[in-house]
């Protein structure tokens, strides 16, 4: 095994337990897509199902692999369905579904004749995403339509916010405060408004499910905000070779990185085929033993030179930090021009996760 994910569970439950401390009565709904956002869900599970009241995901598929890990319990379909047979997999195993263009009401009172089994609808409103949703106006009719679906068992209201990780940003209120001004006369059932940056920042969007996604894996989405949670993920590869490269000679391809005076470099078994992210060019660094080393020259496809010339303790066979505890993951997406959830979902299949 040469490139690992250390994925900690205690590190999961830690932040969840952090979100009861922000909002000790709520529901969680954790957010799972993605494989739960590259840390493999079916791991997470036991973790889970003793901290959360249900999960959420994107895609059917995405339902099976739960189902078929044993996972008995509520699973929100994020994307919606899209025809009948989508309608009939997602009745057989038990999802609740979410309704967000009109072409779902057509397609689901179409479908009433056919359904044997009630479920949930979460019933989501455009805001001011200007995403996927219902307009404000839209969302009464909507709400009418789906409670007269003789398979309705309950409404969820729900809906999503596009800037609340900017805590100073006042759009975030504007579209609570639609929300609920849209929803008053209606007999929803529960609602749900807060993803990690709205439970983070703004207490009011505190209210029925929460949905935590970044957060739960240890990302805080609001900067300016100090809250305390840990790194479920720690993404490190062992070093293959060493190399003294003498002043002025460069390393990896086209030259990007030139030595100052003698140095040492370490090459270790990971590049952007594990998903470490290709930009990062000349900008990020690594760790060994808790301290910085600086990752040099071009990210290859299997391998990452890190300057260790102030570090004559490394040899061949240590392991190397690319994030985690030392370098987080936000640091490295910010310094190769992206996001923390492209580089943690980016993790790829051959890297070997390892749950603690």
């Amino acid at each position: 095994m040469k490139t690992r994910a250390i994925i900690k569970l205690a590190a999961i439950a830690h932040n969840l337990a952090t979100i009861r401390t922000l909002a000790p009565d709520n529901n969680i709904i954790a957010v799972v897509k993605a494989d739960a956002y590259g840390h493999g869900v079916t791991g997470l599970l036991p973790t889970l199902e003793q901290q959360t009241q249900a999960l959420a995901i994107a895609r059917i598929e995405e339902a099976e692999t739960l189902r078929s890990a044993g996972y008995n319990g509520r699973i929100l379909l994020l994307c919606g369905v899209s025809n009948p047979l989508e309608i009939t997999t997602a009745l057989s195993l038990r999802l609740d579904i979410l309704v967000h263009d009109a072409t779902h009401l057509t397609l689901l009172s179409h479908f009433s004749s056919q359904a044997k089994n009630t479920t949930t609808f979460w019933l989501k409103m455009d805001t001011g995403m200007h995403r996927l949703g219902f307009s404000p106006q839209e969302y009464a009719n909507a709400f009418q339509t789906i409670k007269q679906l003789s398979w309705c068992e309950n409404i969820i209201g729900m809906t999503h916010f596009s800037s609340a990780d900017e805590s100073d940003n006042q759009k975030t209120a504007r579209q609570i405060q639609c929300y609920q001004q849209h929803t008053a006369d209606l007999a929803l059932d529960n609602h749900s408004l807060a993803n990690s940056a709205g439970i983070v920042a703004w207490p009011t969007a505190r209210v029925g499910w929460l949905r935590p996604g970044l957060m739960m894996y240890g990302i805080n989405p609001v900067e300016n905000i100090k809250l305390d949670l840990r790194p479920a993920m720690q993404l490190e590869a062992r070093i293959i070779g060493m190399k003294t490269i003498a002043t002025g000679e460069s390393t990896g391809y086209n030259e990007t990185w030139q030595a100052r005076h003698e140095s040492r470099i370490a090459f270790i078994a990971a590049g952007y085929a594990d998903g470490y992210p290709i930009t990062a060019l000349n900008k990020t660094f690594a760790a060994i033993n808790g301290k910085r080393v600086p990752v040099i020259g071009r990210v290859s496809m299997d391998t990452i030179a890190i300057d260790c010339t102030d570090f004559p303790v490394t040899a061949v066979g240590d392991w190397v930090e690319l994030w985690g505890n030392t370098i987080s993951v936000s640091e490295v997406a910010k310094a190769a021009g992206s996001i923390s959830y492209q580089l943690l979902t980016s993790v790829s299949q051959r890297v070997t996760r390892l749950y603690q």
